[in-house]
């Protein structure tokens, strides 16, 4: 073999060499490139889903949407305990000027009997026997007990008014009655139970008055009782 073609093979020999050896490098590249890709894909999943600290704050987050419904419901039932319980029509709690109204054991009770231009009467009177003004406004609850029974007294069309008693002052309702004289259904009343308006604590006091004609079944009964202030 001559020289030249000696030189000619070892060159043959070399350019193979190294394009194996560059064939080599890009298979290595290309499976460190998947490789690459791979745990890129990988980390990009990852990242798509939260990480723990991440899936807390979202959780907080839910956490502190529903205690603020929890709140807001908190709110509308302490509203509905509070601010929509209505007090019964005419309710009074006093004259808005910072006096509260009369309690029952506020108050000292007397009656007094008497016949006013032909009516036979029955006057209660309510003393303030408290150290603070009060008020009183509306009609009181009346029973009249006998030994027979109870009759809860109709009210008379008067419009009630305000009445404020300061320390020792006095207002006063009315009875009025049509006494028994022989004909119908007699009541002999004992006492009178009085609730003073608004109050449900009733105070029992003697019946002053002569027996009564008894009509609670009656429609305009003859027997019937006035506002605080009559």
């Amino acid at each position: 073999m001559s020289l030249q073609k000696s030189a000619h093979i070892a060159i043959l020999a070399l350019a193979g060499s190294l394009l194996l050896v560059g064939c080599d490098g890009d298979l290595t590249a290309d499976a460190q490139g998947g490789s690459t890709q791979s745990a890129s894909s990988s980390a990009g999943g990852a990242s798509s889903v939260p990480s723990a600290g991440s899936g807390q704050s979202s959780s907080t987050g839910g956490s502190s949407g529903k205690a603020s419904t929890s709140s807001g419901s908190t709110g509308k039932s302490s509203g509905d305990s509070e601010g929509e319980v209505l007090p019964p029509d005419g309710y009074n709690d006093g004259d808005g000027h910072g006096n509260s109204r009369c309690h029952t054991h506020d108050l000292a009770f007397k009656t007094v009997s008497s016949t006013v231009a032909g009516q036979e009467e029955v006057s209660v009177a309510l003393t303030n026997k408290s150290a603070a003004t009060c008020t009183l406004k509306g009609f009181p609850g009346i029973n009249l007990l006998s030994a027979s029974g109870s009759w809860s007294l109709t009210r008379s069309a008067e419009t009630p008014k305000t009445a404020t008693l300061g320390t020792g002052k006095t207002a006063y309702f009315t009875i009025t009655y049509l006494p028994f004289e022989g004909d119908g259904k007699e009541f002999r009343a004992a006492s009178i139970v009085v609730t003073p308006p608004d109050e449900t604590t009733s105070a029992t006091l003697d019946w002053p008055g002569d027996s009564l004609m008894r009509q609670d079944a009656a429609t305009h009964p003859g027997t019937f009782v006035g506002p605080i202030g009559s």
